[in-house]
């Protein structure tokens, strides 16, 4: 929690955290406690979960579960949503 309250501390007032980023052992999917986490609350955000501690991205983003926050909660986002809708950009 303190980490938290530090990042969130950090922002200026016209920056928010769109996003979290985090990894599961196995599959990706949202726990219980992912659901609960009250690290992000703002309508739109997204909730990224990477499979095998991070080594999924090798397959790409279609390997992770991407949630976003909508009405107070979590919503899955489709396959076809993450396929159209998201892209990655390599920046060097």
């Amino acid at each position: 929690m303190k980490g938290k309250l530090e990042i969130a501390a950090a922002l200026a007032p016209d920056e928010l955290i769109v996003a979290r980023i985090h990894s599961h052992p196995s599959e990706a999917f949202h726990s219980p406690v992912d659901d609960r986490n009250p690290g992000l609350t703002a309508e739109g955000t997204w909730s990224i979960v990477v499979p095998y501690y991070g080594l999924g991205l090798r397959r790409g983003i279609g390997a992770c579960a991407i949630y976003q926050r909508e009405n107070g909660k979590w919503r899955e986002l489709m396959s076809y949503e993450i396929a159209t809708g998201i892209s990655i950009v390599h920046v060097s």
